[in-house]
């Protein structure tokens, strides 16, 4: 039914974005969960990939020891354009413009970011964009019982998008 009030036509569609925002971070808080528990011990390279998939927010799993993707959920591979066997087969520093390459390297060199952080990304149409990150490490477990370190990488904003609720919640988890 529209209105012919144009400003009860703004209410109605900003309480339809609303409910829509509220009903995906539901979702992410019940998936958190499970990413929390993950996060507390160490984990199989499976484990981490079936928690990645499920998320709703844009994600990605990076290598902190070899430097390298080792998996993307499919909102993550959208927002940069590729597919994930692309991404992970691809060189990191694709994913990143060349001017912040050297800076993401020293980072990764003296501490990897943990918490929210804002990086540059390079779309596979060369376009950067600005994503709200919030990291997490994990110890990730081989069954030869080797380790690595990596990090869970979720996507808490998009350069231009208003901050969405994701991002009050996980701030309240710290």
């Amino acid at each position: 039914m529209a209105y012919k009030n144009t400003s009860v036509n703004k209410q109605v569609g900003c309480l339809k974005r609303l409910l829509k925002a509220h009903t995906v971070l539901s979702k992410a808080q019940k998936r958190i969960g499970k990413t929390k528990k993950l996060l507390s011990k160490r984990a199989s390279r499976q484990e981490c990939i079936k928690v990645l998939k499920e998320l709703p927010l844009p994600a990605f799993i990076f290598n902190r020891d070899q430097l390298g993707f080792i998996a993307a959920n499919s909102q993550f591979c959208e927002l940069l354009g590729y597919s994930e066997p692309e991404l992970v087969a691809m060189p990191w520093k694709k994913a990143y413009p060349d001017y912040v390459v050297p800076i993401l390297q020293k980072a990764l060199g003296v501490n990897v970011p943990n918490g929210s952080v804002e990086w540059l990304y390079k779309r596979s149409d060369g376009k950067t964009i600005a994503l709200l990150t919030k990291c997490s490490r994990i110890k990730l477990m081989y069954e030869n019982g080797k380790s690595n370190s990596v990090s869970l990488i979720t996507i808490l904003r998009i350069q231009g998008e208003n901050e969405v609720q994701a991002v009050k919640y996980f701030r309240a988890l710290h």
